[in-house]
């Protein structure tokens, strides 16, 4: 179970830096009027590292709880 926790943060750190660097290069944009234009790429990349850092908190914490009641 660690280890598909552990793999599944790994997974969504990289999903997330990969939407937010296709977000950075070639989605974001300003029109002759002034309005910046986004994809959403942009979200889908805070939603997939927040999303990590709560699986990797959770194995984190799991992990700790272990070492203190063995």
């Amino acid at each position: 179970m660690l280890n598909k926790l552990l793999l599944s943060s790994i997974v969504l750190f990289g999903l997330g830096f990969s939407f937010l660097f296709l977000e950075n290069t070639f989605f974001q944009y300003i029109d002759e009027e002034g309005v910046l234009h986004e994809s959403l790429f942009l979200p889908f990349g805070v939603i997939g590292i927040l999303s990590a850092a709560g699986v990797l908190f959770i194995y984190l914490t799991i992990v700790l709880i272990r070492k203190v009641f063995k």
